[in-house]
């Protein structure tokens, strides 16, 4: 093989295994195409990376059914509209800090 054919393999294969943490970052609910241009730069690292990743789709599904609990306590009367209010602020506040963090990342 000529030397252009090995640098356009290698190109080929970088991309492929790119895929790899982009796809595995896009199922936590981060953004494919960035995530495919990281592995493709720099595979391990961007491998290592995603690993490490909190899963934003698991964090705003436990937010909403914490949500919808307590909006069934305060349905059945078991805590007050109060009490449903303060815990629900609490948790905005708690999923907008953490939206916040993820933002920088």
């Amino acid at each position: 093989m000529d030397e252009f054919t090995e640098i356009i393999t290698m190109i080929a294969l970088a991309s492929i295994l790119g895929l790899i943490p982009a796809y595995i970052a896009k199922r936590k609910g981060y953004n494919f195409f960035v995530w495919w241009v990281y592995g493709f730069l720099i595979l391990i690292v961007a491998f290592i990376h995603v690993c490490f990743l909190t899963n934003k789709k698991k964090v705003e599904e436990n937010a909403f059914n914490e949500l919808k609990r307590y909006k069934k306590l305060l349905e059945e009367g078991i805590i007050s509209e109060n009490e449903y209010e303060i815990k629900k602020n609490e948790i905005k506040e708690k999923f907008e800090k953490i939206k916040t963090d993820f933002k920088e990342l």
